[in-house]
């Protein structure tokens, strides 16, 4: 918790200000400010005094207090005496100048670097919801519309999801989100594709959910038996989006009572996985109760875990949340079950492979099923492979065709160029885009008043975009093996201290390159390392270069300073470096890989554990890039240059939380020694795709 003289938005404020100091210390450029400039690095050797922060303080109206919070939960750092750097430039300038050693070459040749700012509305403080005497006029104006046409339902929409936002902690739609579903409502007899384009964490998915909920509200009215397909490309981004899905419906079915029951089912690979460990507590059963099998890692209500509740006579859906069990029997978890359902989570493998199967004994989602679904939505499409999308537009086409019914198609991404047309070549028929940017920038004056009346408000990232280019001499292994444990380092020296986490996520492309990069970082934290840039296995003189500037000497002392005042956690640490030379049994726990192939119950300790932050580090491929939150992410590698969608997504996972992150960013894209990748960066540095990733957001009309 911050001070009382000190709000999370004084500390944000403060902190950023504190960032814009120091990059036009270190910029090349002289220009006073150097938003959107690419630099070059100079004068590495700075530093701030106590003075200059409360010079800077004392340009704002928040409190000399901030400074203090700031140092307490380790934005701050002391480098030296009265010598100070925030965490995120300092971390910047070690990973610009990383070596495996003092007196060794450094790995790199060139840093750029630029600063800018990721605008959104922040979804904690919206507040906008349909009501018919409202005084603005896009909640009247789908007041109207929701009135018109759920009629009883109109009321039970609105409670639904006021109720929904209630539990995730805000009060209603941001403007984007109105906005984006009132046209979308208002257009929908008439369309057959709707896109959803806006940066990540601007509530695409509270978006359509929404539209998802009124589909099926008016199916309740006109009693028309209907399904809907909600399709993920990454099963991370499905088990965090599950999430949301099933509370929604929770709501829902607590408000229309067991004469409606709203069903939903995961149906992906791991359907089958999941029966064969149930069958496995079956076999083991001595009673008529069996036990309980972890769903997925699927959250229920604040901090609850769904589990698959094992009968001799039957099993069910149960949310245990402290001592509690709430019965969610509405989550269908079998392949059967899946029938059932009115809302199924799946993905476009799973997809296919149904829609060409028909089971006689009904044991299974087949085409029977499908033809009945008339809405589909691709979250994260631009993820999709051509040929696939190929496939699914002729399996659309099939639908229409055989269901007898038009079936609708609801396209999410933040990053997708010619949007309306991807949409419509895909659906076959006409589509409406949604933007963040088209709402921002045609309703400015709009969204200020609404910030006056406590309706919404913006958020600013503060995102230091850096390129760092490996030098030829080293591999691309060893640079990342040495960032990789900097990052797992800092990250002890601040949970022994009390500090906060900044948890790192290091990016890479290819299974192979992941295992052997995870394999190069045991060994070297085997071998010792960083003690030695740590100063810990040997004393340096501060007159030595590498004790000041390259090393991580400064959280080498603090950990001996620490031990020195009696901290339990920082004796221990020293004590295992006498004894064994190296503080693997303290870091390499806090390391965790993750891939598509990783098995269910390994992934779902992954995620609990990078949510709860008892992982530092993690070394990931494209499996944890999208839509994924995990509040405590400050930092993002991004090995190579390739597909520009998936670096703007990789770097979106940062800075989301305002309390762990003060939605600071520090985006690190590592450029090997290859001449493909030379020429794509340069090209990149030079067009306006640079802004995207800083935006967050490449969504092109």
């Amino acid at each position: 918790m911050s001070s009382p003289q000190c709000s999370e938005e004084d500390l944000r404020k403060l902190y950023h200000l504190i960032l814009e100091h120091e990059a036009r210390l270190i910029c090349d450029n002289s220009q006073q400010n150097v938003e959107g400039i690419i630099c070059n690095l100079k004068d590495v050797n700075y530093y701030l005094t106590k003075r200059d922060l409360d010079e800077i303080s004392g340009k704002t109206s928040v409190s000399s207090k901030c400074i203090d919070e700031l140092f307490r939960r380790g934005f701050l750092i002391s480098v030296d005496n009265d010598k100070f750097r925030s965490f995120h430039f300092d971390l910047l300038l070690r990973a610009s100048d990383l070596r495996i050693g003092p007196f060794t070459g450094k790995m790199t040749t060139q840093t750029l670097f630029l600063r800018g700012k990721q605008i959104t509305e922040d979804i904690t403080r919206a507040a906008l919801l349909p009501s018919s005497n409202s005084s603005i006029d896009e909640e009247r104006e789908l007041w109207n519309i929701l009135d018109r046409e759920l009629g009883d339902y109109a009321q039970l929409y609105v409670d639904i999801l006021k109720e929904y936002f209630k539990n995730r902690g805000s009060n209603g739609f941001t403007y984007f989100q109105l906005c984006g579903i009132l046209e979308a409502l208002k257009n929908y007899r008439s369309i057959k594709a709707i896109f959803i384009g806006a940066p990540a964490g601007s509530g695409k998915t509270e978006v359509f959910l929404s539209i998802m909920l009124y589909k099926i509200l008016k199916d309740l009215k006109e009693r028309r038996r209907s399904k809907v397909l909600i399709m993920y490309p990454r099963k991370f981004l499905e088990i965090d989006q599950a999430h949301r899905i099933i509370e929604l419906l929770r709501i829902a079915n607590d408000r229309l009572g067991n004469l409606n029951k709203l069903r939903v089912a995961i149906r992906d690979g791991d359907t089958h996985e999941l029966e064969k460990r149930v069958r496995k507590e079956i076999g083991k059963c001595k009673g008529s109760r069996c036990g309980e099998v972890p769903f997925r890692g699927i959250k229920c209500r604040d901090k609850g875990k769904l589990y698959i509740d094992i009968d001799i006579n039957g099993d069910r859906i149960i949310c245990k949340e402290d001592n509690s069990v709430y019965d969610y029997n509405f989550v269908e978890w079998s392949r059967r079950g899946s029938k059932e359902a009115r809302i199924v989570v799946t993905n476009l493998h799973t997809y296919f492979n149904r829609i060409i199967d028909i089971r006689e004994d009904n044991s299974d989602l087949d085409v029977r099923d499908i033809v009945d679904v008339d809405l589909i939505i691709l979250d994260e499409a631009h993820e999709y492979e051509p040929v696939e999308l190929g496939l699914l537009h002729y399996m659309l086409k099939f639908m229409n065709k055989v269901g007898g019914r038009e079936v609708k198609l609801i396209v999410s991404s933040a990053t997708l160029t010619n949007a309306r047309e991807f949409a419509e070549k895909l659906s076959g028929g006409n589509a409406l885009t949604i933007t963040f940017e088209d709402v921002l920038r045609s309703a400015s004056n709009k969204i200020n008043d609404l910030i006056n009346l406590g309706k919404t408000a913006l958020v600013e990232k503060f995102v230091i975009l850096a390129v760092i280019f490996v030098h030829p001499q080293y591999s691309w292994e060893t640079y990342a093996s040495q960032l990789a444990i900097s990052t797992l380092f800092t990250n002890l020296v601040h949970e022994v201290l009390g500090m906060y986490i900044k948890q790192a996520v290091i990016f890479l492309n290819n299974v192979k390159e992941l295992n052997r990069l995870h394999t190069i970082i045991e060994n070297d934290l085997s071998k010792g390392s960083p003690l030695d840039n740590a100063g810990l296995r040997k004393q340096y003189s501060r007159l030595d270069p590498i004790s000041y500037r390259y090393s991580l000497k400064h959280y080498g002392d603090l950990v001996r300073e620490a031990s020195s005042k009696g901290n339990v956690k920082a004796r221990e640490i020293l004590d295992a470096i006498n004894q064994n030379g190296q503080v693997k049994d303290w870091l390499f726990p806090k390391l965790a890989k993750v891939f598509a192939n990783v098995e269910l119950e390994e992934r779902q300790s992954i995620a609990e554990r990078l949510s709860n932050k008892q992982l530092y580090t993690v070394i990931a491929t494209s499996s944890l890039e999208l839509g994924v939150d995990y509040p405590g992410i400050s930092i993002v590698a991004n090995i190579g240059l390739d597909k520009l969608s998936s670096v703007i997504q990789r770097f979106g996972r940062a800075g989301r939380r305002l309390h762990d992150t003060l939605n600071t960013v520090l985006a690190l894209m590592i450029i090997r020694n290859n001449p493909v990748e030379y020429v794509r960066v340069f090209n990149l540095m030079e067009s306006e795709d640079v802004k995207n990733i800083i935006g967050g957001s490449s969504v092109v009309e």
